[in-house]
């Protein structure tokens, strides 16, 4: 059994601040107006929101859970699939139903790399992503991500643990050309590459822009 802590981002330091300023403002004009009722609901509000802060998280045999203030949040690892390092990965993406960066990122959203997900994230430099087989992928922001990564790898050692992040996945290799249009074309049309022994150059008033030519008999035409 491991125990990491989560640690808030300054960024989600100040949301939650400015959340709970307004909040308590809110309700102190309620009560001056003889609104209790509304005071009392503000104040129900914040605290609410505190209790769905994430403290930190234990990895134990089976299981993740993440701790809450007073009570915690248990997550089976049955069937999980991957475990992947991705910092800022839920940068720009879409609340469904969280907390919008008050205590953190925790509740459902939608990230264009992972679709959606659970988020229990405080840091969103030090995300790390658990992908299941059958079920939605959970996000976490361990303040020791290597570490956390390690006590996954000790308690599941048949699950792959994917070195990088997503975003370095995604880049092609260092010195990769980026494709050209058409590249990789099977049918006879071939576009800046070449053609049998020949190849075919730009000229320089095409502004950099490969010709393309029928591989026929065609001749070829500058597009």
């Amino acid at each position: 059994m491991r125990h990491f802590e989560a640690r808030l981002a300054t960024r989600f330091k100040g949301a939650t601040l400015a959340a709970a300023a307004v909040l308590a403002g809110l309700a102190t004009w309620s009560v001056a107006e003889g609104s209790t009722l509304s005071a009392g609901v503000l104040l129900t509000g914040l605290l609410l929101l505190g209790l769905l802060a994430v403290r930190g998280y234990t990895v134990q045999p089976g299981e993740l859970v993440v701790r809450r203030p007073g009570w915690s949040t248990r997550i089976d690892l049955t069937g999980l699939a991957e475990v992947a390092p991705a910092p800022r990965v839920l940068d720009g993406a879409l609340s469904l139903l969280s907390t919008r960066g008050v205590f953190g990122v925790v509740g459902v959203v939608r990230a264009r790399p992972l679709g959606t997900c659970r988020a229990y994230v405080t840091d969103p430099a030090r995300t790390v992503v658990l992908r299941f087989r059958s079920r939605s992928p959970v996000v976490v922001s361990p303040r020791a991500p290597d570490a956390f990564v390690a006590a996954l790898r000790a308690e599941l050692p048949a699950v792959p643990i994917t070195p990088g992040t997503l975003a370095e996945r995604a880049r092609p290799p260092p010195g990769a050309r980026r494709p050209r249009p058409f590249a990789g074309h099977t049918g006879p049309f071939t576009c800046g590459a070449t053609s049998g022994r020949r190849r075919i150059r730009s000229p320089k008033w095409s502004g950099g822009r490969a010709p393309c030519r029928f591989s026929g008999s065609a001749k070829s035409s500058s597009v």
